[in-house]
């Protein structure tokens, strides 16, 4: 389901459809102990910002369970790599010992009762007494890493939460962004993917209805609330989540289809001459990169539509920026359709990525049984789409989709 590195890529955490989560030595190979606790399968794994020993899963359960790794079996504190030293199966490998989660947050609640104004809800989850999957967590950076987004497959509400409260019950999130306009106006779609930038100012999620919405980070935490602060402080236990705004703008591209909630977003995050970019998997089997720099936005203006279909009267006004405080409910969202296709890699849903840590290479797995690697290289790619399919030349690449007007001004 899901992988995840510590910072000093010592260890390795896995979610999987078994209902747990491993911990795998990366220097010895070998499983460290086995995380168990949910009550259906695990759909992500993460390590909290500048602290390893702290690991938070979420699950098709509807839960958000917090490990840490200094807790033995047994309760007492020690070091995770020194207390799996014991017990040696027949080929004298130690055997992973079973932990048991020390906070879980029941988050499925506060995703179900999002105000949808009359509108249906995607998928299976129409009963209470069924559990609302939590496909996507992020925990935020700088200073805040007890702030939590949860996002869900019933809508693409997102939630904030303070895991100092966790183990509490009937907890209440911080705060709740409202539903895109247009899903007001048909259905709902749930969130596969969360990603944050660099900076970690934006956070991209991928939606079921083929966009990734781009929401300030600074808006989720409007207000100067006790929970916001690092500093540890008597905390109220809120009654109702604050109501946000929602996302700033959108991008859609014609390659990009979401079939299933396992195609997940990658980010590459700015660094010497490269700059951020955003990766999507794709169920159209193209996996799509796109540019996260609103300066270039702001350039491209003109080609930005709205997520609203009858705006052919709205043509001549102007939209507002992108980079701007904007309500959802107030005025349309700007969809960019920006981003390049990389064709041909892939026959089926490209469903993970991954950049390189120095960002030069993007791998991405399909469900064609194959993982790519994608380098840049601008001269070969420009060959790749004017060789034709003649000679064998394109067998085993795959490329940059552009214009023919793109390779021609290179001329």
């Amino acid at each position: 389901m899901d992988l995840a590195f510590s910072s000093d890529d010592y260890l390795l955490a896995t979610a999987s459809g078994d209902q747990t989560s491993r911990i795998v030595d990366m220097h010895t190979q070998q499983v460290l102990c086995v995380l168990s606790g949910h009550g259906s399968s695990v759909k992500q794994v993460r390590f909290r910002p500048n602290d390893d020993n702290i690991i938070t899963t979420s699950s098709r359960d509807g839960t958000v369970q917090i490990w840490d790794l200094r807790c033995a079996e047994r309760g007492s504190m020690q070091s995770l790599r020194v207390g799996q030293r014991r017990g040696l199966n027949e080929d004298g490998v130690p055997e992973p010992s079973i932990r048991y989660p020390r906070h879980g947050l029941k988050v499925g609640p506060a995703h179900r009762a999002t105000k949808c104004h009359g509108v249906r809800a995607s998928g299976t989850q129409n009963s209470d007494e069924n559990a609302v999957s939590i496909t996507a967590i992020e925990h935020l950076p700088n200073g805040r890493e007890h702030l939590l987004i949860t996002a869900s497959e019933l809508s693409a509400s997102i939630k904030l939460w303070d895991l100092r409260n966790a183990g509490r019950s009937d907890p209440v999130p911080l705060s709740s962004t409202p539903l895109p306009e247009s899903h007001r106006t048909t259905r709902n779609f749930g969130i596969s993917s969360m990603v944050l930038s660099g900076d970690g100012a934006r956070l991209y999620t991928l939606c079921k209805d083929a966009t990734v919405y781009a929401y300030s980070t600074n808006h989720l935490m409007i207000g100067h609330a006790p929970e916001l602060s690092s500093a540890m402080s008597r905390r109220r236990t809120l009654k109702e989540p604050k109501d946000l705004v929602g996302p700033l703008y959108a991008f859609r591209h014609p390659a990009l289809t979401t079939g299933s909630f396992y195609v997940k977003l990658a980010l590459r995050r700015a660094q010497s001459d490269k700059s951020e970019l955003l990766a999507v998997g794709s169920g159209s089997g193209s996996p799509v990169l796109i540019s996260t720099d609103e300066q270039y936005f702001s350039a491209r203006e003109a080609s930005t539509d709205t997520l609203e279909e009858n705006n052919e009267d709205e043509e001549d006004d102007e939209l507002p920026s992108p980079t701007s405080r904007s309500d959802a409910t107030e005025s349309p969202l700007p969809v960019h359709s920006l981003g390049t296709a990389l064709a041909r890699g892939h026959n089926k849903e490209v469903t993970s990525l991954c950049f390189s840590h120095q960002g030069g290479e993007l791998v991405t797995v399909s469900d064609d049984f194959t993982a790519r690697c994608w380098r840049q290289d601008g001269v070969k790619a420009r060959e790749m789409r004017g060789c034709g399919e003649g000679g064998g030349r394109r067998w085993g690449y795959g490329w940059a989709e552009m214009d023919a007007a793109w390779d021609e001004e290179d001329e």
